[in-house]
């Protein structure tokens, strides 16, 4: 018999609950579309219906039958590969699934030829393509009536979430369709779930799976905001295919190990959670409800700006996973006033009561991905993290979602309207979330086009190298072992040309002299800067009123050298100095730097002497302007290593080079200033080796400039974070600019229009060929176990270019948050990798880090109580062990698939 009888007061619980054992599959495409109309699939196949491993939801499990004797591997269709993306619905056993929901209008209806036909919706193919099981004539009429029952009984258990065992007809006629119905406009709502795709794995989204498109969803469209989605530039809709394929990446190879081993076994055993009993989920859900968000009441007077269907997934450290939470969703985004938006994610079954909702700002670390159609972020209560992730059903409805977002996240941080941002500012802002592959608006015929250098391309190994470090500590420690060979004490003016005792010079400079502490007040310092030196191979750390000199050692370690103590204005002895934003000037025989109790003033220190040999007052000019230095930097990137006087300085709103020759208390060149009326609220600067300067400002913006004294070429728009450091590439091709929760990537070259080849340094973007910025975050999963792990939120350190005279085209980028310090290979970047950076947690917060100049494998790192030297090649891929090895995962509650 070939009926399981399950729903016929039968306690048999096995997968197969009825079966139709022979027929054709067909698909049958769209009188509109260009396609053939009609195409067998299979020419025997056995149709059932399987009980999954979550309650309430069954499949509707086409395969392909087999005679005695015939291999399952036979490849009768070879027209196969010629169904496009069919062929990815296809499991590797000719098995099609369809989760079996109401969505899929399954029906009943007899042919012309008088043949039954069981058909639904092909979700994942165009408007109006079905499938079509054609029943073979030996199959009994009334097997067929009761697997169309069982079928309408699957349904209402999967809506209704309850048994259907004491079900009347009555109750199972809406789930009944007809062929004239299935299409009416109002059931154009695609729902992914039931896709054969993600029927296969049922309870699980990984981020590297390929989803179909699926239907537009008028419902739930956003009409006012649509021409957002509509300005894209056609460019960005070029085909991704141009990317060379055959460029394989040595680096990928780490990455690979772990997507296989996640891979395996996932076929044959699919996770469901039991919401009840899964202890993280009620974790998440807890710290949901006791954080402010929850307590909060949505005010009468505002407005829904937009809502769209969506999936619900929630990250769960224990396996790294995205795992399903509620595959039937509405997100809502909403105006709460005072610049102020909501995000709010409700089930379809409960609208009244919201599943989460939270403010839009910067913390949610928000994430788009284009290719798998979602939109991950974070959510924190306290030092609690929390990652999750909503799957939209189109990528229309993630653009116009990503569209609305980004504009009410715009005003938020600027406080005023997107209407009044121009249309071109706009999609530069839009394109900096999104997981863009930079190249695609620069590769021609020739790479060497987009100024790739052949080194660029082949040399960059920074994680392909599989070499043998220790977890614990790659480095060795200057607190616990050193060889110091002199110490400068500035107070006394006297260099100690004898040895002195390390545990003392130890004791001085990290502050654990007993004998000094108890009378020393900064007795608790830490290290607060870090700058390298480009001449002599020294690395200089600020610590309170003291300047720590270290030197590499032929070991590639990092040792300390010298210390110089008691820093003091060279007019006043009395007058202690704590320095910051340091600047090494003229083959690093002399460093410049500010203290931040006096920012009017700078300080110029000879390095041979350990002294403070000139004080600059900027307060003293002729226009009696009040210039507050916010940063200093060279003239050009690489002056510091000549006899080059002039460096430049930056107020909030003036520009400026000074010349420490002229006799002038101030030393500014008053024919190179740029002042604005505006303050333009400029907060750091950085020169190309031509002299091109970048300057960032505290509203987002970055200005380009070919020259001192002139108005800015280009102009970048403002995303909403202030920008903390810049830094660009030799020649100019490549800003850096960091922010709290991000770095951004821009390529300065110009790709058309009549200043096509030029960089924005020299020309200015016509309106029509804004460069497209990169914006580096971190995923909210590995943010929630970094927040987890350290109570703290985001803050990156000024990033920075590998940097070497030898090569203008830098290989990596390096920050750090906390205590982890982070590298992006730029060609992954470049190449649109979803796993761009590799990462490395140590035992104390990163306070600065940077390449030791000329190499791009050595980093410097100055952290809280400690400096050291480590090779890059011992960071890794982001996972539970590199971010939290001492994180316990909550007890999970599974169960497998019977």
């Amino acid at each position: 018999m070939n009926i399981i009888k399950k729903f016929l007061n039968s306690k048999t619980t096995k997968d197969e609950i009825m079966i139709l054992p022979a027929g054709q599959l067909f698909l049958v495409r769209s009188p509109s579309s260009p396609k053939s109309g009609s195409e067998c699939l299979y020419n025997d196949v056995v149709a059932s219906i399987r009980e999954t491993s979550q309650q309430y939801n069954y499949q509707l499990v086409i395969s392909k039958a087999y005679q005695e004797g015939e291999e399952e591997n036979d490849d009768d269709d070879d027209d196969d590969e010629n169904r496009g993306e069919l062929n990815d619905l296809i499991s590797s056993t000719d098995e099609w699934n369809f989760l079996i929901d109401q969505s899929l209008k399954i029906f009943y209806y007899k042919n012309s030829e008088n043949k039954n036909i069981i058909a639904w919706k092909d979700l994942d193919g165009d408007l109006g393509d079905l499938f079509e099981f054609k029943i073979d004539n030996s199959v009994p009429s009334e097997n067929i009536e009761q697997f169309l029952i069982t079928i309408y009984k699957c349904q209402y258990e999967r809506k209704y979430r309850s048994s259907s065992m004491n079900v009347s007809k009555d109750d199972l006629k809406e789930f009944a369709c007809t062929k004239d119905s299935i299409f009416d406009s109002h059931d154009f709502i695609s729902n992914s779930s039931s896709s054969s795709a993600f029927a296969n794995r049922a309870t699980k989204y990984d981020d590297d799976d390929d989803e179909e498109e699926g239907y537009e969803d008028d419902e739930y469209g956003d009409e006012e905001d649509g021409e957002d989605g509509d300005d894209e530039e056609e460019e960005d809709e070029d085909d991704d295919d141009d990317d060379d394929d055959d460029d394989d990446d040595e680096d990928d190879d780490d990455e690979d190990e772990d997507g296989d081993d996640q891979g395996e076994g996932e076929d044959d055993e699919e996770e469901q959670i039991d919401l009840e009993k899964d202890e993280f989920y009620k974790e998440a859900t807890e710290a949901y409800k006791n954080s402010d968000y929850y307590k909060y009441e949505i005010p009468s007077n505002s407005e829904i700006l937009n809502a769209y269907k969506c999936e619900l997934y929630l990250f769960y450290p224990s396996d790294s996973t995205f795992c399903l939470i509620n595959l039937h969703c509405i997100v809502k985004i909403i105006n709460i006033s005072n610049w102020n938006y909501l995000i709010e994610i409700v089930s379809e079954e409960g609208l009244k009561t919201p599943i989460l909702s939270l403010i839009i700002e910067d913390d949610l670390n928000p994430s788009f991905h284009n290719k798998e159609k979602s939109f991950s972020f974070n959510f924190f209560n306290g030092s609690s993290g929390y990652s999750w992730l909503l799957k939209f059903d189109d990528i229309k409805f993630l653009n116009d979602f990503q569209s609305s977002l980004m504009k009410c996240l715009w005003e938020t941080n600027n406080k005023r309207k997107w209407q009044d941002v121009k249309s071109e500012d706009k999609d530069y802002m839009i394109d900096a979330f999104n997981n863009l592959n930079l190249r695609d608006n620069y590769i021609q015929d020739d790479e060497k086009e987009v100024g790739l250098s052949e080194e660029y391309e082949s040399s960059d190994e920074d994680d392909s190298e599989e070499e043998d470090f220790e977890d614990a500590e790659e480095y060795t420690s200057n607190l616990k072992s050193s060889n110091p060979k002199k110490i400068i004490d500035d107070y006394s003016g006297d260099i100690d040309d004898d040895d002195e005792d390390v545990d003392q010079i130890k004791g001085r400079f990290y502050n654990k002299d007993k004998k000094s502490s108890a009378l020393n007040s900064s007795y608790k310092e830490s290290n607060s800067g870090l700058k390298i030196g480009y001449k002599d191979d020294r690395a200089y750390v600020i610590r309170g009123d003291k300047i720590g000199v270290f030197t590499s050692t032929k070991d590639d370690g990092l040792k300390f050298y010298t210390a110089i103590e008691n820093l003091h204005s060279s007019k006043d002895k009395k007058l202690s100095l704590n320095p910051s934003k340091l600047m090494l000037h003229q083959n690093d025989r002399n460093l410049i730097f500010q203290d931040d109790q006096t920012p009017n003033n700078l300080y110029k220190m000879d390095l041979e002497y350990g002294k403070v040999v000139e004080d600059w007052d900027l307060n003293n000019n002729k226009d009696g302007k009040n210039l507050s230095v916010v940063e200093i930097g060279p003239t050009s990137k690489f002056s510091q290593l000549t006899d080059e006087q002039t460096f430049l300085g930056i107020s909030t709103k003036d520009m400026f080079k000074l010349d420490p020759r002229i006799n002038l208390t101030n030393k500014i060149v008053e024919n190179e200033m740029k002042s604005y009326k505006t303050n333009l609220n400029f907060s750091s600067l950085s020169t190309t080796e031509k002299g091109y300067i970048a300057v960032g400002n505290n509203n987002g913006e970055i200005r380009l400039y070919d020259r001192l004294g002139v108005n800015a070429k280009s102009l970048l728009p403002a995303l909403g974070e202030k920008i903390i450091g810049i830094d660009v590439s030799n020649d100019g091709r490549y800003i850096l600019a960091t922010c709290k929760n991000y770095l951004l990537l821009v390529d300065t070259k110009i790709v058309d229009g009549k200043n096509k080849g030029e960089l924005g340094f020299m020309k200015s973007f016509s309106k029509d060929s804004k460069p497209r910025p990169k914006r580096l975050n971190l995923s909210p999963e590995h943010v929630a176990f970094i927040r987890s792990e350290t109570g703290k939120p985001v803050d990156f350190t000024k990033a920075h270019f590998d940097t070497s005279l030898n090569s203008t085209s830098p290989t990596t980028i390096i920050s750090s948050t906390g205590p982890y310090v982070i590298t992006w290979s730029i060609r992954k970047l470049l190449k649109g990798d979803i796993n761009p950076y590799l990462i490395k947690r140590y035992n104390n917060d990163v306070i600065a880090d940077n390449f030791k100049f000329g190499d791009k494998y050595d980093v410097i790192l100055a952290m809280t109580d400690d400096v050291a030297m480590v090779n890059k090649r011992g960071f890794r891929k982001a996972t539970r062990e590199t971010l939290a090895p001492s994180y316990k995962p909550t007890q999970r509650k599974t169960r497998s698939k019977q």
